[in-house]
């Protein structure tokens, strides 16, 4: 596990041992990013200047790359200890100003302000999306401007709330990542 881009591509990345997390591959990360960069020039942005919110963030993987590429900020929410102190131990020196960790996303204090990109990666099957978007959405985390992607098995369905539209989604093997928006 690599950063795929930016001024720290190349920096190798540890992951949590055991099973509790799933890495997002690099493949399907780099897929990821490609069509992001398409979406965000459509809309007249770069990856400089966003703030994003890396939820279920296992190493750190997905908010280090947007940090790697120029964002100003990354939320990671992570509740296993081991995880926090892998995205601890990954986050370049440079970059721990500009990263906030937490460690429960159903507890989350209100935002002041909703972040430009979210990425969920929970633990399949567990209904944990539905009920993180309502909350990143009742605290003020989101709105409808917010770009999130949210990864699964690629075999789950109906896993969004009332008041999320899904726009497309893209399968990688076992796995398949969803882009959504909130209506």
């Amino acid at each position: 596990m690599r950063i795929i881009s930016g001024k720290y591509k190349g920096k190798k990345l540890i992951a949590p041992e055991g099973l509790n997390t799933r890495p997002t591959a690099d493949r399907t990360k780099e897929s990821l990013f490609n069509i992001l960069s398409s979406l965000l020039k459509k809309r007249g942005m770069d990856f400089e200047n966003l703030t994003i919110l890396d939820g279920f963030a296992g190493s750190g993987s997905i908010g280090i790359e947007f940090l790697s590429r120029g964002a100003q900020k990354a939320y990671f929410v992570e509740c296993d200890s081991n995880a926090i102190n892998c995205i601890k131990t990954n986050l370049p020196n440079e970059e721990k100003d500009k990263a906030e960790i937490h460690r429960d996303m159903l507890n989350l204090s209100t935002s002041s302000k909703a972040v430009d990109i979210l990425f969920l990666d929970p633990p399949y099957k567990k209904g944990l999306i539905e009920l993180a978007l309502l909350e990143l959405k009742k605290k003020n985390w989101i709105n409808d401007k917010t770009i999130i992607y949210v990864e699964t098995e690629s075999k789950e369905t109906d896993f969004l709330p009332e008041g999320f539209n899904l726009l497309n989604d893209y399968k990688y093997g076992k796995a398949k990542i969803s882009l959504v928006q909130l209506s």
